[in-house]
């Protein structure tokens, strides 16, 4: 069987996109770094920031570095940008230490994405990741597909509406979408979480159920809070 290899583009995303636990909340989710004026910070839903501590696990995900690099990095390494907001559901930190390789580039716009272009995302739904043994690889971040569906504003801030689940794990994903203008891939919001609709009962307990459609803050409010800090 032949044995999956990413394409360059995937690689170009993947190697950005970290996972998130908090301890004092007992949540995880996904965060992923983008470079702004040679700083690299890392962005994420404020939800899962609320609390005193807070870990990150990273996970590089590059097949041509032979393999995979894990280390943990404590609030102490991260310096919050701004006021925890969450209203938006967006936290920003800087990094203090280089997080995803610069030469594979990854800007930061939502200019030039179109109601029902394609999307692509990853992270970590459910907590899941992925593993390729014969790469050296462990605990990729899923990656799933979607449709922008359509476009808002809540107090200011543009939010996008995605033809996609975002099961519990994907909070703090990015949006990724191709401007087909510059022929590039460009990150264009933070996911929040999907819709849910009425509880479904299952073994006695109920579960709310993601209805399909999820919500995204613009990166440019991301790209703001780096600006006012």
């Amino acid at each position: 069987m032949a044995i999956w290899q990413p394409l360059h583009a995937e690689v170009q995303v993947l190697h950005r996109i970290l996972r998130f636990s908090s301890y004092a909340r007992g949540l995880w989710g996904t965060c992923f770094v983008i470079d702004v004026d040679e700083e690299q910070y890392l962005i994420t839903a404020a939800h899962l920031t609320i609390g005193e501590r807070f870990e990150l696990v990273i996970l590089k995900p590059i097949p041509d570095a032979g393999g995979e690099h894990t280390k943990d990095t404590h609030p102490d390494h991260l310096e919050r940008i701004g006021p925890l907001d969450p209203k938006h559901d967006v936290a920003v930190f800087k990094a203090n230490d280089d997080l995803a390789r610069r030469s594979l580039t990854l800007p930061a716009s939502s200019d030039q994405i179109v109601i029902g272009q394609e999307i692509l995302t990853a992270g970590f739904p459910g907590n899941l990741s992925m593993v390729i043994p014969k790469m050296g690889l462990r605990s990729m971040p899923l990656v799933k597909r979607g449709c922008m569906g359509g476009m808002g504003e809540v107090d200011g801030i543009r939010v996008l509406y995605l033809d996609l689940i975002a099961n519990p794990g994907m909070s703090g994903a990015p949006v990724v979408f191709r401007d087909h203008e510059k022929g590039v891939l460009k990150v264009a919001a933070v996911i929040k979480g999907s819709y849910t609709q009425d509880p479904v009962p299952e073994d006695g307990w109920d579960h709310l159920a993601a209805a399909g459609i999820s919500q995204a803050h613009a990166i440019e409010h991301a790209l703001e809070i780096i600006a006012s800090g």
